[in-house]
């Protein structure tokens, strides 16, 4: 993400979850995609924004 606070807030402002993502939040959605907890889930897309493709 970029290193510009003022460019981080106004993401955050449009984000439900009012912050940002972590890498490590993304890399264990991916994990458990990959999982066979998963194996139930075909054909559709993770969505990691925290909200913010809601509106």
């Amino acid at each position: 993400m970029c290193a510009d606070p003022d460019f981080q807030a106004s993401v955050r402002s449009g984000v439900p979850a009012a912050r940002l993502g972590s890498p490590r939040e993304a890399a264990e959605a991916l994990w458990w995609l990959a999982s066979p907890q998963a194996s139930y889930v075909v054909g559709n897309v993770l969505t990691l924004d925290g909200g913010w493709s809601l509106g």
